[in-house]
C-alpha cells in the first residue's frame, strides 16, 4: 500500500478505522491523524491510508493510492518507489484502460435493448477474465 503523498498512517485493521462505536458512514479514525500500522494476519482486513491534505477554496490535488502486489517480496517493495514517479502512474493507467478497451470489445451481445447488451458485455467480460490475462502489466 502506497499513496502519492506522504502517509500519516496506516493500518489494516477494520476495527481500527470503524472504532467501537463507528460505523462505515461514520468511521472513528477520520477523527484523527495518526494510525497504529497495524498489519498483521487474523484481523478484519481492510486497507486504510491515511494523507493530509490543506486545501484553498477553489483549489483541487490530484492525489493516488497504490494497492497491489508481486510476484515476490522484492517486485512488491519497488512498486511503491515506481509510483512515486507522476508518469509512471499515468503510463500504468492508461495501459489498464487499454488493455479494458481491448477485452471488452471482443465481446459483443445483441438483444432487443442496446442498454442490456452494454451491461452484459461488461458482465461477461468480467467473469471471463482471470487475473494472470492481467500478468503482462506488472513487467511494463
Amino acid at each position: 500500500m502506497a499513496a502519492s503523498k506522504r502517509l500519516h498512517g496506516l493500518t489494516a485493521d477494520r476495527s481500527e478505522l470503524l472504532g467501537r462505536l463507528g460505523s462505515l458512514a461514520h468511521p472513528a479514525a477520520l477523527g484523527h491523524i495518526g494510525l497504529s500500522s497495524t498489519v498483521q494476519a487474523g484481523l478484519d482486513p481492510c486497507a486504510v491510508l491515511q494523507i493530509h491534505i490543506d486545501l484553498p477554496p477553489g483549489d483541487s490535488e490530484e492525489v493516488w493510492f497504490l494497492l497491489g502486489q508481486g510476484a515476490d517480496r522484492a517486485e512488491a517493495v519497488a512498486l511503491p518507489t515506481r509510483f512515486q514517479d507522476p508518469d509512471q502512474v499515468q503510463d500504468a493507467w492508461l495501459a489498464v484502460n487499454d488493455l479494458w478497451d481491448h477485452l471488452l470489445g471482443a465481446v459483443q451481445v445483441h438483444t432487443p435493448d442496446p442498454a442490456m447488451d452494454c451491461r452484459l458485455a461488461r458482465l461477461r467480460s468480467h467473469l471471463s477474465l482471470r487475473s494472470g490475462d492481467l500478468r503482462h502489466l506488472r513487467a511494463q
